[in-house]
């Protein structure tokens, strides 16, 4: 029972070190990836045929998917 505890506990360090190098920082990005897509598209309002922009766009929309898309 010893030895089953002690792996639990070192398992679950391991876990809390994983948890905050991957995950410490998934709210922030996907806030950054949001607000860069609403400038982009607040651009795009006023220039609707900007293929640049379209571009722009569509990037920034896989961005944010994806900063979402963490868990």
């Amino acid at each position: 029972m010893y030895r089953i505890m002690r792996n639990l506990e070192q398992l679950k360090s391991g876990l809390k070190d994983l948890n905050q190098r991957k995950f410490r920082s998934i709210d922030v990005k996907e806030i950054q990836a949001r607000d860069k897509l609403e400038y982009i598209q607040s651009l795009l309002q006023s220039d609707p045929m900007n293929k640049h922009l379209l571009k722009m766009e569509k990037e920034a929309k896989e961005e944010h998917l994806k900063a979402g898309d963490k868990w």
